[in-house]
């Protein structure tokens, strides 16, 4: 087994460091070319700072997103008559709003709510229902109900008597023909069915249920559309219905 030789090492040792002083002036001589290179690398800087002003650029056209974003808050706010019409407490506290001020109820003599109900354009409430009228009938019907459909034609020749001009028909239908909460789309096809000249809407939820007789399947319900409140609950009569309607209208007169 060989030794190591400890002077060959320094040996070694010194050889390379006396080799590296050669080294190091090659080195350092190719500083000035290095460093040479580094206004070309901080030339980049404006470069790179020049991205700085596209970058912030940018945060106009995400500042400009806002208006957008914002811009949809008329629109969600445009629901809340529709979240606030099931919130009497709160309509009550808003007399502005255009629709009598509460407290509301669901007997005769009491104001009813903004309902809400829906078509295919869209929900529409009880405001929208009973602009240029002075009687409201909401006349309740459902898909599979003879009885209705009958109602619903009889309301047709009801709309063009001059006798009964201020009166403001409106079917509210609570089930399709399947016995099922109707789409929106529903109403739209009832009202063609019929041609109807008057509203169609649906009630999925059956709000009116709260303020009828559930024993009757078509009923009616008379409102003063200037104070909304509710004149008449009953089971839809054609001549009974008829005639609680000219005497309300001739009040109203």
């Amino acid at each position: 087994m060989r030794r190591a030789c400890p002077h060959l090492a320094f040996i070694c040792v010194a050889a390379l460091g006396c080799a590296d002083v050669p080294q190091n002036s090659a080195r350092d001589a190719q500083n000035p070319a290095r460093d040479a290179q580094n206004p070309a690398r901080d030339a980049q800087n404006p470069a790179r700072d020049a991205q700085n002003p596209a970058r912030d650029a940018q945060n106009p056209a995400r500042d400009a997103q806002n208006p957008e974003r914002d811009a949809q808050n008329p629109e969600r706010d445009a629901q809340n008559p529709a979240r606030d019409a099931q919130n009497p407490a709160q309509d009550a506290q808003n007399p502005d709003s255009g629709y009598p001020p509460g407290p509301y109820g669901l007997r005769v003599g009491e104001i009813i709510a903004d309902l809400v109900f829906a078509r295919a354009a869209g929900p529409v409430t009880l405001s929208d229902l009973r602009a240029h009228h002075r009687l409201l009938l909401l006349l309740t019907a459902a898909g599979w109900c003879r009885t209705c459909a009958a109602n619903t034609e009889r309301l047709v020749s009801w709309s063009t008597r001059p006798d009964l001009a201020g009166l403001g028909p409106v079917v509210v239908l609570f089930q399709d023909a399947d016995f099922q909460p109707p789409s929106p789309s529903y109403a739209d096809a009832w009202a063609a069915r019929f041609e109807t000249p008057y509203p169609v809407v649906t009630d999925a939820a059956f709000q009116l249920g709260a303020y009828l007789n559930p024993a009757q399947e078509s009923m009616a319900l008379i409102i003063d559309a200037a104070s909304m409140r509710i004149l008449s609950s009953k089971g839809f009569d054609p001549a009974l219905t008829e005639a609680e309607v000219l005497r309300q209208l001739d009040a109203l007169r």
